[in-house]
């Protein structure tokens, strides 16, 4: 077990070695770009965890405005029903008057 993670070890060193030879980059330049890209990707997702959770947030907020509305909706709803009962038998009769005028 410890000769495998030795030799893991040994083949990552050695391939760090050759990609710093073939690109011409110092260990400190690539150890600081590795350090900065790797924070930079912290950072990003510590922001998309902030939004996360600030949208749970709002969508809490609507989900308890939606409910205190929901009554007033109702209530429309109703109304609504009410004005299509009370409007239907003018309604066709409009209709009617118009199909005898077209025959």
């Amino acid at each position: 077990m410890i000769k495998t993670a030795l030799k893991l070890v040994g083949l990552s060193a050695a391939g760090l070695a050759a990609y710093l030879y073939l690109s011409d980059r110092k260990p400190s330049e690539f150890a600081k770009t590795t350090y900065d890209s790797t924070k930079d990707k912290l950072q990003a997702f510590s922001n998309v965890l902030d939004h996360k959770n600030d949208f749970s947030v709002k969508l809490t907020q609507m989900q308890d405005e939606l409910s205190k509305s929901k009554p007033t909706l109702d209530a429309m709803s109703h109304d609504i029903s009410e004005y299509q009962f009370k409007i239907k038998p003018h309604l066709d009769l409009i209709n009617q008057r118009i199909n005898n005028m077209t025959k």
